[in-house]
């Protein structure tokens, strides 16, 4: 698979707005998922403030905010191999969308910060496109600086 082929990947994973370990897809939804197009007109799937804090209670290695307003918490994302904020922002009607942002540096504990080894072991899994994304985060590298950094992590010293 090319790096072009994995970033479309996880752009139509993140705009499916689906957690791959919260809602597994029946076989027909995927059928469904693989013919969508760009003029589809489905509806993103909304929760309740109950079905939210179910999710949280699962989920959850902390809670941010817990209130009618919204339901925030962070979370290992296994999918991305790093910690992300899960928010729930409820609208008028009492339902809100999932959403899954990667935490920043100065957002995570001290439990919540990686190193080179763990950069390293996410490449090694064959996740090279999360490696280059942790590489960047960590040293605020560009893409190429990044991408060269992991490539070189990986060979026999």
């Amino acid at each position: 698979m090319t790096l072009r082929e994995i970033v479309l990947a996880a752009i139509a994973f993140l705009r499916s707005g689906r957690s791959r370990l919260s809602e597994p897809t029946s076989s027909s939804e995927s059928n469904e998922q693989s013919t969508d197009d760009a003029s589809s007109s489905e509806k993103p799937t909304t929760y309740t403030h109950e079905e939210a804090l179910k999710f949280a209670e699962i989920e959850a290695k902390r809670i941010v905010q817990s209130d009618r307003q919204a339901v925030r918490y962070v979370k290992y994302e296994k999918f991305f191999q790093d910690y992300g904020e899960v928010s729930f922002v409820f609208d008028q009607s009492g339902r809100a969308q999932m959403m899954l942002r990667m935490l920043a540096l100065n957002e995570r504990q001290s439990d919540e910060h990686f190193t080179d080894e763990h950069i390293l072991s996410v490449a090694r899994a064959g996740h090279m496109l999360d490696a280059i994304r942790l590489y960047r985060l960590l040293h605020s590298a560009d893409l190429l600086t990044a991408k060269r950094a992991v490539e070189a992590m990986l060979k026999p010293s």
